[in-house]
């Protein structure tokens, strides 16, 4: 996400439905743990922002962390806040101490969340680090959505939070049971959602993929217009050029000066049970960089027809392999 605020909402809402089971001071502990990783990386201007602490596994010791010593400090920061306001009873925090069920859950549903919010949005989050490289959340929904997502789920907290403080207490029960029966149910289908987009795309190399296909070098000087490029990182432009759909694509790689790095042609005939299939054209779309290098993400037409086409380039930007996927 842009700015750590809009992390906030999906917490407000949680705290409102289980309150207690979720403690918000240690959800509000994890998001700006978390965002620090991304805020020190934007100070020294080095990509990518989003690293360690962006996964599922580097965002869980910041789980144990914030249960094992963020318990205390929220505790000692809420009693200097009461004594601050002593006098002010609005602002005082009612619920001082902090369960360790509270703080378990909150944790883990700050951690994981912010790491799935952040993958949906950005390239650079390599959620399933190091098991599992490539982002299969990212632009599932697109960002106005996802804000929109954030900013909803905060207000209906406030819903939420403004029937609590119903003093007919008939009404106020109903009124809010019928709310958390929403929120059970909204929240079901999100996950079920997320689940099903994450089975279609993002279990690696599923059997619905064609190669790994590594193509073949290409010695010639390249000419012409691309058809299709993208700006990567450290002023590396990627490149594709199709010809007549009798002859295979070149794709080429060029530095910040425009000298080329390398040239391939996308060939597939030196595969075994590929010796006749051939690529006609390739379009590329998009890219998101992990510890490992680029995911180029493009759309490829070849003798099996239009199907999605997946290049993985190391960190210095040289093709390793591309599949293509129906």
């Amino acid at each position: 996400m842009p700015v750590t605020p809009f992390h906030l909402g999906p917490g407000f809402l949680v705290k409102e439905t289980i309150s207690k089971f979720f403690s918000f001071r240690i959800f509000l502990l994890t998001q700006f743990i978390i965002d620090f990783e991304a805020l020190y990386f934007i100070l020294l201007n080095q990509f990518p922002l989003h690293r360690i602490m962006h996964t599922f596994l580097g965002s869980s010791f910041v789980a144990v962390f914030c249960v094992i010593l963020g318990r205390p400090i929220c505790v000692a920061i809420t009693k200097r806040w009461n004594s601050m306001f002593d006098r002010i009873e609005s602002f005082r925090v009612k619920e001082i101490e902090i369960t360790r069920t509270s703080a378990v859950v909150a944790a883990l549903f700050g951690c994981y969340t912010h790491v799935l919010l952040d993958a949906i949005m950005h390239s650079d989050v390599i959620p399933f680090y190091p098991f599992m490289t490539g982002n299969p959340f990212l632009h599932i929904v697109n960002h106005e959505t996802l804000h929109k997502f954030c900013i909803y789920t905060g207000l209906f907290g406030f819903t939420l939070y403004s029937i609590g403080r119903i003093r007919n207490e008939k009404v106020k029960n109903r009124l809010r049971k019928f709310l958390k029966i929403i929120v059970v149910l909204a929240g079901i289908a999100v996950l079920g959602l997320i689940l099903i987009m994450y089975l279609i795309f993002g279990r690696g190399h599923s059997s619905f993929d064609d190669g790994p296909f590594i193509g073949e070098e290409y010695t010639r000087k390249v000419t012409g217009v691309p058809s299709s490029g993208l700006r990567l990182n450290d002023g590396l432009y990627l490149e594709v050029y199709n010809r007549t759909d009798e002859e295979t694509p070149i794709m080429v790689l060029r530095d910040n000066e425009g000298e080329v790095k390398w040239a391939k042609l996308l060939t597939v005939s030196n595969v075994e049970n590929f010796q006749n299939a051939s690529v006609a054209r390739v379009q590329l779309m998009s890219f998101n960089v992990d510890y490992t290098g680029y995911h180029v993400k493009g759309i490829a037409y070849w003798t099996y027809g239009g199907e999605a086409a997946n290049f993985y380039l190391d960190s210095q930007g040289n093709l390793k392999e591309f599949y293509l996927s129906w």
